[in-house]
């Protein structure tokens, strides 16, 4: 039995979409001090983070392909940021104007949150949005490296020390507070740099659909686990390695969906959530906070139907997937006037 690489990128909009779920179900631990469920659903729950992992290496293969094409540097730097800055501004609109008709607009606080630097001095915003910025700059620098691996050895080397490092529970001197902030976010965000990395040096493979027996995918995912399991139980459980998991995930889900009914109803819906991902995450964690203090604020005595957060997480999950929908149809829109597609 044989598994063609290919698939990966045949089902990456799904996978997507799987990983956009997974990150909307985790965010639950983080809406106020968390939905309320028992610890070990809470585990279980907590596990949706490795999404991340599942768009970085999804999105190190895209970018691969797209700079495979010999496309020029410019006009892919410039589709980037389009790409991200769109859907961002336009989801973070409704909330500035909500923020304006509350008074509690501040004009600065909201531009360095814009800017993402407020994430990287004090942890403030859409994370992933700030480690997409600088890693989108390196990404030509990073093709090369994978396209060209002899000629290019020793900085190839010195990319593996950087993510050793980074992904090492480093002490950080806590003298100077945003020193510390700003080298703490940086690892805390670039050590999920190594799932996007992988994902670019499996993109050649992928594109070639190599073709490779079930059996020796079990074996490496089993292989990969094990080097996760077994490094936070007998060397350092605070170490890392996310990147362990990440092409496991891929792999799995790749395999699940390829069984789905191929215009099912279920495979599109998981298709639909993978085309609105970004829009869907930055709704969710813009609508979690918001809603979250509203509530606060409102019913500072809680009333027996907010027990638990139940009722109010569920409609940040619902009003989160319909501002996606509206944001993802503007973005479009601008997107066809600026020749994005």
């Amino acid at each position: 039995m044989q598994f063609k690489l290919n698939s990966i990128s045949q089902y990456r909009t799904p996978l997507m979409g799987i990983a956009t779920i997974m990150i909307i179900i985790c965010h639950t631990l983080s809406y106020g001090e968390g939905v309320l469920m028992p610890d070990k659903i809470s585990k279980i729950v907590i596990c949706g983070n490795f999404g991340v992992d599942i768009f970085l290496f999804l999105s190190g293969i895209g970018c691969y392909y797209s700079l495979n094409k010999g496309i020029n540097l410019t006009k892919w730097y410039k589709k980037r940021i389009i790409r991200i800055f769109l859907p961002y501004t336009f989801i973070q609109i409704p909330f500035w104007i909500y923020r304006i008709l509350e008074g509690h607009f501040n004009l600065k606080e909201e531009l360095l949150c814009f800017s993402t630097i407020s994430f990287w001095t004090k942890h403030i915003g859409a994370w992933y949005v700030a480690l997409l910025i600088p890693l989108y700059f390196l990404t030509p620098y990073i093709y090369k490296l994978v396209s060209e691996k002899c000629k290019y050895a020793f900085l190839n080397a010195l990319i593996l020390i950087f993510l050793l490092l980074i992904l090492c529970n480093l002490e950080i001197n806590k003298t100077n507070e945003t020193t510390y902030n700003i080298l703490y976010n940086l690892q805390w965000a670039f050590c999920r740099v190594p799932s996007f990395i992988i994902g670019m040096y499996i993109a050649p493979f992928v594109k070639n659909n190599t073709t490779i027996n079930v059996f020796k995918v079990i074996g490496f995912i089993i292989i990969l686990l094990g080097i996760h399991v077994g490094v936070h139980r007998f060397i350092d459980k605070d170490i890392v390695l996310y990147w362990c998991l990440a092409l496991p995930l891929v792999l799995g889900f790749t395999f699940f969906l390829s069984w789905l009914p191929q215009n099912g109803i279920l495979l599109n819906s998981i298709s639909w959530m993978g085309v609105v991902s970004l829009e869907s995450y930055l709704a969710n964690i813009y609508l979690k906070d918001t809603i979250y203090q509203y509530i606060i604020n409102a019913y500072p005595q809680k009333p027996n139907i907010l027990y638990g957060h139940y009722l109010e997480y569920t409609c940040v999950i619902i009003l989160g997937l319909i501002l996606s929908y509206i944001i993802h149809k503007i973005v479009n829109k601008y997107e066809k006037v600026l020749f994005i597609k």
